[in-house]
């Protein structure tokens, strides 16, 4: 039987994926979840899923026609966090110190969890690492890489996370985060775009 936590992590995620149709999503998504729960990959490529220490890590990848300096300088806004989060669920800063440098903590609500993250890695125009100390997961490391690539920015996001229960729970509800965080990450991508492309073409 599910914990609370475990039923709050997957419907959150599920309705911040707009999962509407979730026998659909799990035939699309699911066929290999056994091995590699996470598994699935965008259709462009920009997307896939491998193993870390035998951990689940979803990768997002996107090249920005902007300097690594401009797009690593957006996610150092103070605003920067909400700006990435989707509408819904609603996510609130409740507390936030040390900007996205190591050291730093900040506490957010999203929907009815409570999620404590503190950042431990910092390398300016090419890492910040922020891991959760509490939330809705067992475990959630989330490196954000900056690559020069010709005269643009290859943003590349990697989270390395497993849900609360052990392998079994991972396996049957894993395909719940892989949709999350395929959503998640094309907002937050989208967004990035948005602001360090078109900030320069004004």
């Amino acid at each position: 039987m599910r914990s609370e936590s475990q039923h709050r992590c997957i419907n959150t995620l599920s309705v911040a994926a707009g999962d509407h149709h979730p026998a659909t999503t799990f035939q699309n998504c699911f066929r290999d979840a056994v091995p590699n729960p996470f598994g699935c990959s965008g259709d462009d490529g920009s997307e896939h899923v491998s193993k870390m220490s035998g951990v689940p890590t979803f990768v997002k990848s996107s090249l920005f026609d902007a300097p690594v300096a401009d797009v690593f300088a957006f996610h150092e806004r103070e605003d920067a966090l909400p700006l990435l989060s989707p509408a819904f669920p609603p996510m609130r800063v409740i507390s936030r110190t040390g900007g996205i440098q190591a050291g730093a903590r900040v506490v957010i609500k999203i929907g009815p969890i409570t999620w404590v993250a503190h950042h431990t890695v910092y390398e300016q125009n090419r890492l910040f690492v922020d891991e959760q100390v509490s939330g809705p997961f067992a475990s959630w490391v989330h490196r954000h890489e900056f690559t020069p690539e010709g005269s643009g920015c290859r943003l590349t996001d990697r989270v390395s996370c497993s849900l609360p229960g052990g392998p079994v729970i991972n396996a049957l509800f894993g395909w719940t985060v892989a949709v999350g965080l395929r959503q998640l990450f094309a907002h937050r991508h989208a967004v990035t775009r948005s602001h360090v492309v078109t900030s320069r073409s004004r």
